[in-house]
């Protein structure tokens, strides 16, 4: 397991500074946006390198920061991090509504295949989650703005998210409060992984149909409130979890790039599952549960298998200092 890496260009900052005498004026807290970085495929092969941007109008210029990552002998993995990783954005006290843009590329061999791209209002006081995975159903779905004339593309002002292009503004109404067991798997002391090819080992293999022209999905013949669910990759695609008879890349149930349970046991997929040209399946099991989002998949790289505290971020960015430049 690689250890993770500290800070990222700043030491994180004390929510509270205390002042000499009670008659002193108390300067607020700073509110915070923990950013999540993780993905659906494997880093190292799928994707060499993560980048992560900020714009913010109170700066000048981008902020970024690279994370590389790499395959080691015996097929291990070697990274600048571990994933799921935390970077906390710290804000500009006093800077009610400015809108800050988040973007996350995946790189394989420095050409960006996944970008994902939030613009949200950094919190005044408190931390609140913004989660930037690069999944593989927004492989080559780029903003159009900034790859000219690519014919999978998402339209100009839309980026892609689980396989369809939203407006980056819609990442506001998925901001919560940020909870370690959350992202982690669990707190530090007690964590856990969802082991993909366990879980999905003799699983069912299923084929889904558009029932709209905007629904994607199948009816599953099981207990629909116990169940898994992957994307089985077209033959030749090495991306994801992979054994075998073939690669997988594991839907979170009730999220926007995942599937839900809808009524008579129909299980809801991506859109994208339905409309790839390669026509893709799907493989269902109910080994282990539903896969959640609050649970990361295992991994070499993955930090739920680590003793790193989640409430300290992996890497910081301080607004503040960047402002007052």
């Amino acid at each position: 397991m690689t250890t993770m890496n500290r800070p990222w260009l700043a030491a994180l900052p004390t929510l509270a500074i205390a002042t000499l005498s009670c008659s002193a004026p108390v300067t607020p807290a700073p509110g915070q946006l923990m950013v999540v970085l993780g993905s659906d495929m494997t880093p190292g092969r799928d994707f060499t390198q993560l980048r992560m941007t900020v714009e913010d109008p109170r700066v000048s210029g981008v902020l970024e920061n690279t994370w590389t990552f790499r395959p080691l002998a015996n097929g291990r993995f070697g990274g600048d991090t571990a994933l799921p990783a935390t970077v906390a954005v710290v804000g500009v006290p006093g800077s009610r509504g400015v809108v800050t843009t988040v973007r996350v590329e995946a790189k394989l061999d420095r050409t960006v295949r996944v970008a994902r791209v939030a613009r949200v209002v950094i919190p005044e006081s408190g931390v609140q989650t913004l989660r930037m995975t690069t999944d593989w159903l927004c492989w080559d779905k780029l903003p159009v703005d900034e790859v000219d004339g690519a014919p999978v593309s998402c339209p100009a002002g839309r980026a892609c998210v689980g396989g369809a292009c939203v407006k980056p503004e819609d990442s506001q109404k998925e901001l919560v409060p940020f909870d370690e067991a959350s992202v982690f798997g669990g707190t530090a002391d007690s964590r856990t992984c969802f082991d993909v090819l366990r879980c999905f080992a003799g699983g069912t293999v299923v084929r889904p149909a558009l029932t709209n022209p905007e629904t994607c999905a199948f009816v599953y013949g099981g207990n629909a409130g116990n169940v898994s669910v992957a994307v089985r990759m077209p033959s030749a695609v090495t991306r994801g979890y992979c054994a075998r008879d073939g690669c997988l890349l594991p839907l979170d149930r009730g999220t926007a790039g995942g599937f839900v349970v809808a009524e008579g046991n129909a299980i809801v997929l991506p859109l994208a599952v339905c409309t790839h040209a390669r026509g893709l399946e799907v493989v269902t099991s109910e080994r282990c549960g539903p896969k959640v989002q609050a649970v990361p998949a295992c991994g070499e790289w993955s930090s739920s298998a680590g003793d790193h505290d989640g409430n300290d971020p992996n890497f910081v960015l301080d607004l503040r200092e960047a402002a007052a430049r």
